[in-house]
């Protein structure tokens, strides 16, 4: 899926965040973000503030932008690395 590869680049170049294995990002050695699969759909969860994770559709670009805006609300202005 050429969009979730362009949306991986893009997570690896975010400073602070690392990728312990495809797909999964930590940041502060604390599990932070990961994907996976429902049928035809790809979700992200993301922990941000709250102790659990927010579930987040990333099918689309557009649903993939919103993950983005999230992680910078919570990050602050995202600088690549």
């Amino acid at each position: 899926m050429k969009e979730f590869s362009s949306l991986l680049a893009r997570l690896d170049r975010i400073e602070g965040l690392k990728r312990k294995k495809l797909g999964v990002y930590y940041f502060r050695s604390k599990a932070f973000l990961h994907f996976h699969e429902e049928g035809r759909e790809l979700y992200a969860d993301l922990r941000t503030t709250r102790p659990e994770f927010e579930r987040y559709l990333v099918t689309s670009k557009r649903s993939q932008e919103l993950l983005i805006d999230s992680i910078e609300q919570y990050l602050g202005p995202i600088t690549c690395s």
